[in-house]
């Protein structure tokens, strides 16, 4: 099964892209898509975390869409069998479901590319965006014409082929999400990880998950890793006040980001690594803004580093092992 997924695996940024774009291309009289797979994909999309107003994203929005990732699902059954679901890996299952029912299948290929695998010891990804205008272009083909009256000068044969090809992108990019999801899933139970546990002395997080971002129409994929502070803890901090978190997004606009927070008794550590310099730039300039940000929410901020570049990482080789002692 591990092998499988590994092989099977890819970016969650495709199946939201791909959602997004048959919107689109819908609205434009392009393809055909039936009811009920449009209400899931827009439930899909509803559940991308923030939006284009800066500052809008609370913390008890972060604390629902970590809830909506689907990791607590080990079956998504409700979604299978018709029910309703209200997360990402619960949607992508009665999506499939839905695309089965309409004579959609797959067979399951491994992807033309791949993010690494999830890992609690690595540092944390970002996936790389798809472009949202790529992707409608391929989708409408060559009956695009940018809304319904110039998508109306297509066949409807050319529809048909097009809604078919659609679909079979669209559920192909559902197998590989689902796939990404379980694996996460595995490597936050240890069943699951790559070569770099052997090849770093950095400590282990608990717990590793991937967050969808909406970005005006686009869609980046966060990935987080949230683990007890141990070495806090061993200085004194008690257990439920010593946390650390990592995450890292890759968009258009900032390029990689990278941070890691810790969490502890005396108060807050922030660092942040940018790869772009005008990224860099931009936020050292409200760094004032964000230290009365921090303070507003009640956190005692001890430090906020901005560091050009991106952390070293792991020398890890491509690949997976099962964790046979779990």
């Amino acid at each position: 099964m591990a092998e499988g997924l590994t092989k099977q695996q890819s970016s969650l940024s495709g199946v939201f892209a791909q959602a997004a774009a048959l919107q689109v291309a819908v609205s434009q009289g392009a393809v055909n898509v039936s009811p009920p797979v449009r209400q899931v994909l827009q439930q899909l999309l509803g559940l991308r975390l923030g939006g284009s107003e800066a500052g809008s994203v609370t913390g008890e929005d972060l604390q629902k869409a970590v809830g909506q990732t689907g990791l607590a699902s080990n079956t998504g059954q409700a979604a299978a069998t018709g029910g309703g679901g209200g997360d990402v890996k619960s949607l992508l299952m009665q999506l499939k479901n839905l695309l089965q029912g309409e004579g959609i299948e797959t067979k399951a290929p491994r992807p033309l590319s791949q993010p690494v695998l999830p890992s609690l010891t690595a540092l944390p990804k970002g996936q790389i965006q798809q472009s949202l205008q790529q992707l409608i272009a391929n989708i409408t083909g060559g009956v695009q014409g940018g809304s319904k009256a110039g998508a109306a000068g297509g066949t409807a044969a050319q529809h048909s082929d097009l809604s078919k090809q659609a679909l079979e992108g669209l559920a192909k990019e559902a197998d590989s999400a689902l796939a990404r999801i379980r694996a996460t899933q595995m490597v936050t139970r240890g069943l699951l990880s790559d070569d770099s546990t052997q090849m770093t002395s950095r400590t282990p997080m608990d717990v590793v998950m991937e967050l969808p971002l909406t970005l005006g129409q686009e869609t980046a994929i966060m990935q987080m890793q949230i683990g007890r502070d141990r070495d806090a803890q061993d200085e004194g901090d008690d257990a439920g006040n010593a946390w650390r978190l990592r995450f890292a997004v890759d968009t258009i606009q900032t390029g990689t980001v990278e941070a890691s927070v810790a969490l502890r008794k005396d108060g807050t550590y922030i660092s942040l690594w940018l790869e772009r310099p005008d990224t860099y730039d931009s936020l050292f300039a409200e760094r004032t803004q964000l230290e009365a940000t921090f303070a507003n929410a009640g956190m005692d901020l001890q430090e906020l580093r901005f560091i050009r570049g991106l952390p070293a990482a792991s020398k890890a080789r491509a690949g997976a092992r099962v964790n046979k002692q779990s």
